[in-house]
């Protein structure tokens, strides 16, 4: 139970301090490709944020504080990433390059609440609802990877051509 709690709270905790950065991060990249994708992630923040509560609510045990190091670590990666002088050509790849980071971690924080609830045989029906949100962190990865591809044809998102 208190392991069950732990993945929640780290996983309530990546997600909260994501959509924060991220709301911030929309002001600033404006609306071409990177920035529809950033409003894109956020979006998807809050959504994960009323879900990972609601599941939460759901198995007795609403997420908590929590330190999370490997949470904030994550988000602290994809800040720098974003303080990178706005000439470096590869501020943007770097930026997603964070956030699929962050993702993978996601994902495999659901995986483990997978774990647990299906070893618990009072909440094993709930299993089904945390894979549905491990696939909708997945779908999340799979839009930074094309929007990687997108922009890795030699050209930044605003057309001008980056240098090797």
């Amino acid at each position: 139970m208190a392991r069950r709690q732990a993945v929640l709270n780290e996983i309530h905790f990546t997600h909260d301090r994501m959509a924060r950065l991220l709301r911030a991060m929309m002001a600033r990249e404006g609306k071409g490709h990177f920035g529809a994708l950033i409003v894109e992630q956020h979006a998807h923040e809050l959504k994960a944020l009323r879900g990972i509560v609601s599941l939460a609510l759901d198995l007795g045990t609403p997420p908590g504080p929590c330190v999370c190091a490997e949470g904030a670590a994550l988000v602290e990666a994809i800040y720098n990433a974003d303080r990178l002088p706005r000439a470096d050509v590869n501020r943007v790849l770097r930026i997603q390059e964070r956030l699929l980071e962050a993702r993978r971690s996601i994902i495999g924080l659901w995986s483990r609440l997978a774990d647990e609830v299906k070893q618990d045989h009072h909440d094993q029906e709930l299993y089904p609802t945390i894979i549905r949100y491990q696939s909708l962190e997945a779908d999340q990865h799979r839009s930074i990877v094309r929007s990687i591809a997108r922009t890795g044809n030699g050209h930044d998102v605003d057309g001008m051509m980056r240098s090797a």
